[in-house]
């Protein structure tokens, strides 16, 4: 824990969790990973390098968990997520912090179209189309 704590230079938790996802302890899964990310602080960076294939999907539902419960001025903090790829001699490291953005913006589509509040939108606009956001 320590190593990961060097090689990052943030705070590590680690979560243990049953090896087997069944629909009798999926719910219980969900939850811990809940726990951990409510409990971690605001700026977050989730390594799903040496993951078992389910455990991002049910991550990924516990971070919207984090976004419904972000408060009123809707400050969740950073998010990153990395995994890192077996190849050659050296290991390359993916960036999927593209998950994060696409789910802002479906987010705050969404947002607009049920309730016509489009601050969240004009917000990830502005830097790629000024004219459309003011408008």
């Amino acid at each position: 824990m320590n190593s990961l704590q060097n090689v990052w230079q943030k705070p590590v938790r680690l979560a243990i969790n049953p090896k087997e996802l069944t629909a009798e302890n999926s719910e219980e899964i969900l939850n811990l990973y809940i726990g951990e990310i409510f409990d971690s602080g605001k700026d977050i960076l989730l390594d799903v390098t040496h993951s078992f294939r389910w455990m991002p999907l049910l991550l990924s539902s516990a971070l919207q968990f984090r976004n419904a419960y972000a408060g009123p001025e809707g400050d969740q903090g950073s998010l990153e997520i990395v995994y890192g790829e077996l190849g050659g001699t050296l290991s390359p490291v993916r960036y999927l912090d593209g998950w994060v953005k696409s789910r802002k913006t479906s987010d705050a589509i969404a947002l607009f179209f049920q309730k016509f509040e489009a601050e969240p939108l004009v917000e990830l606009l502005m830097p790629h189309w000024e004219g459309g956001a003011k408008a």
